[in-house]
């Protein structure tokens, strides 16, 4: 039974397994500013401050502003890391 409990603990800590978060797609990466923050689409509005995730439930960063048409709003993120890529998937929690 030890040998069991460790063996998930081992794997809870190591892998990176979205469906244990539960993570929801809030949109993708459409482009980076000048200035270095993300630009990427969403399909609802997100409160400024949430953090935003990418697959994995690795941390991209923060949001900092929803503009643009209700309909079809945008998002710019604070990356605190910078190795998302162009179209790639964004979460929240």
């Amino acid at each position: 039974m030890l040998q069991i409990a460790t063996i998930f603990c081992i794997a809870f800590i190591f892998l990176n397994v979205n469906w244990l978060y539960k993570l929801k797609k809030a949109g993708n990466v459409l482009h980076y500013t000048r200035n270095g923050n993300l630009v990427s689409t969403t399909n609802h509005v997100i409160k400024e401050g949430t953090p935003i995730y990418l697959k994995g439930k690795k941390e991209l960063g923060t949001v900092i502003e929803t503009f643009g048409p209700v309909a079809e709003p945008y998002l710019l993120i604070k990356p605190d890391i910078l190795n998302a890529k162009l179209n790639d998937d964004i979460y929240i929690d």
